[in-house]
């Protein structure tokens, strides 16, 4: 049996099991045995195989949050009409929108797909999905998933030879749907699904032929989620749940402030396939710390978080859940987004210069010009020197921080392939005033810098080999996105560069300050860059405008982007500024700022005063949620 399907919403009944229960069941075709080629005495054609369902409930847990249905289908390749474990070929969960259910109907259409390209000989179509506009019927618009149940390949044919008799005609598998009333197999009413052998090959599937039955029931109702199908701009009440229905985005605008009570909430749900979008009125935000998202701006909300100084520069996990800080003597690490800070290592001498981090935080690693590399494994509880004192400047680190390159003043890059414990210079790079370095997630594809009139350098062969590129400059640090494509660089006393192809052109895009140091998220599309004496700046848009801000008394030096591009840290050096971080956790306050969400997904926003509310995701089935 071959099936392919697109992923099912999991706000809905539990009836919607009936989508996955028939793409896994339903047959759709005969299976006839092919003539027996010549040959002598050729076998008769062996009849297709039946096709077996096993449906079970599925606990809340990984696969569903809130519960639902596991659905195992295969072949019934020993004929023992039960489904073994060895023959599962396909595995699919159906989840429960909500712990309370919904009144949503949903609603099955099952067609015959004509022999093509989802179907080699023939099969059957099923539809399914919510019925918005309560007429009964599965319109085009409300189909949620779609899968191909495929007919099988029939008997096998006779050796060469003789003719051989004709193979004996397989049977073929029949799926009937019927309504099913509340009572004993559904408290609240569904769909009854027989499937059978039409045996007497009359093309119904009578009684005495079902050999399976399965009852996909509605969820429960309930008061509290009576939803509202709506296909245009909406104004949200307090207490509505709104199924987004039409293929174009529908904008859902969150009640007025005045008026709401703490806790009153609103519900949307994207059911048609253009998704939804809930706007704000003036002085309103949304706070998102518990969803899944991707912001479209960078943070500008920067909290004070450590009031000494002499920070020098600092790393961030992907999630920028995990941040490490430097400053001459100390490492400081915090695992709650830079909120507190715990002192984990003091090195002696000093000197401490450049620090990175792997994508999870738990591989670090530290350098000190005349000193030593300091590399931890136990994201900094623990630190270990390692190779040998040198005039060391900058680290960059590779996803899993076990390929690790770094800068040293005028003496070969350096390189490590097994998390900093031995070192061995790179032949390919000469001997030069190196500042700045990155590394892609790889670490295949490195970037360095020059200052003191020299260039940018680029290897896309993990530093066996270098390119010279860019213009000779005073060029102090530089940023690489995970796949290497969009580098930034900055000069002291010249201007901010990026590049869109692995460095092979460079643009500037900021004027001239004293620029000391640049992060990048992982997709380089948000950036920080920091002027001691000067102030920062951050880009948004892969460093193409900037928005610069200019403190006074601050002497910037530290800067890092966490991966996802959410969590920004900065540091001040001999000022008065300290350690900041910003974190996006909020929509941009007014009606400038939104959440939205794509077909299938699921949002409850629940008001907290002040004109904030909070969101809570029931499902996201495109990953993520949008924020601006």
């Amino acid at each position: 049996m071959k099936m392919t399907s697109s992923p099912l919403p999991t706000l809905r009944p539990l009836a919607l099991v009936l989508a996955a229960v028939l793409a896994l069941a339903a047959c759709g075709g005969e299976h006839d045995g092919d003539a027996g080629a010549p040959g002598a005495d050729g076998p008769a054609g062996s009849a297709g195989l039946l096709p077996l369902t096993v449906v079970q409930a599925e606990p809340a847990g990984v696969h569903c949050t809130f519960g639902g249905s596991r659905i195992d289908a295969g072949l019934d390749l020993d004929t023992n009409r039960t489904l073994d474990t060895g023959e599962v070929t396909s595995t699919q969960y159906v989840c429960r929108g909500t712990p309370q259910g919904t009144t949503a109907t949903s609603l099955v259409r099952v067609s015959a797909e004509a022999a093509g390209s989802h179907c080699t000989l023939g099969g059957s179509r099923i539809d399914a999905g919510i019925d918005g506009n309560a007429n009964g019927v599965l319109d085009t618009a409300e189909v949620s998933s779609t899968a191909y149940v495929c007919q099988a390949s029939g008997g096998g044919t006779g050796p060469v030879g003789g003719t051989g008799p004709t193979g004996s005609p397989g049977t073929t598998m029949l799926t009937a749907i019927s309504p099913e009333a509340a009572g004993a197999n559904c408290a609240q009413g569904g769909q009854r699904v027989t499937i059978g052998t039409d045996a007497n090959g009359n093309g119904a599937l009578d009684s005495a032929e079902v050999t399976g039955t399965r009852y996909l029931c509605n969820g429960a109702p309930s008061a509290e989620l009576t939803w509202q199908a709506v296909a245009g701009p909406t104004a949200a009440t307090a207490g509505g749940n709104y199924l987004a229905t039409d293929g174009a985005q529908v904008v859902v605008t969150l009640p007025a402030t005045a008026g709401l009570q703490i806790g009153d909430t609103v519900r949307v749900s994207g059911v048609g396939s253009g998704g939804w979008r809930v706007a704000q009125n003036a002085g309103q935000s949304i706070l998102a710390l518990d969803l899944p998202v991707n912001y479209l701006s960078a943070p500008s909300n920067w909290v004070l978080r450590a009031s000494t100084v002499d920070w020098e520069a600092a790393a961030s996990s992907f999630d920028g859940r995990r941040l490490v800080a430097i400053n001459d003597t100390e490492i400081h690490t915090s695992s709650d987004r830079g909120v507190t800070w715990t002192l984990r290592h003091t090195v002696p001498g000093g000197g401490l210069s450049d620090v990175a981090s792997s994508h999870d935080g738990q591989r670090l690693v530290a350098v000190a010009y005349n000193g030593f590399v300091y590399t931890s494994s136990d994201a900094g509880l623990t630190w270990a020197p390692r190779d040998a004192s040198r005039a060391w400047i900058a680290v960059a680190s590779s996803a899993d921080g076990l390929s690790l390159i770094a800068t040293v003043l005028n003496q070969p890059l350096r390189q490590s392939l097994d998390g900093g414990n031995t070192w061995s210079a790179l032949a390919g790079s000469p001997s030069a005033f190196w500042y700045g370095v990155a590394s892609s997630a790889d670490g295949k594809k490195l970037a360095a810098v020059v200052a003191n009139g020299g260039r940018i350098h680029v290897s896309n062969d993990g530093g066996s080999s270098w390119t010279a590129t860019g213009t000779p400059g005073n060029w102090y640090r530089i940023t690489s996105s995970s796949d290497g494509q969009r580098l930034a660089a900055v000069e002291w006393q010249g201007s901010l560069h990026v590049s869109d192809d692995a460095g092979a052109n460079w643009s500037p895009r900021l004027g001239y300050a004293n620029w000391y140091r640049i992060a990048s998220s992982a997709d380089g599309t948000r950036m920080l860059a920091v002027a001691p004496a000067g102030g920062y700046a951050v880009s948004s848009n892969s460093g193409t405008t900037w928005t610069s801000v200019f403190r006074s008394q601050a002497d910037l030096h530290a800067a890092a982007v966490s991966g996802d591009g959410n969590t920004f840290v900065m540091g001040d050096k001999f000022g008065t500024g300290g350690l900041h971080t910003a974190i996006n956790d909020r929509s941009t306050p007014g009606t400038t700022g939104a959440l939205s969400g794509q077909a299938y997904d699921t949002i409850e926003l629940q008001y907290l005063g002040g004109g904030q509310f909070r969101a809570r995701s029931f499902s996201s089935h495109s990953g993520s949620f949008l924020v601006q």
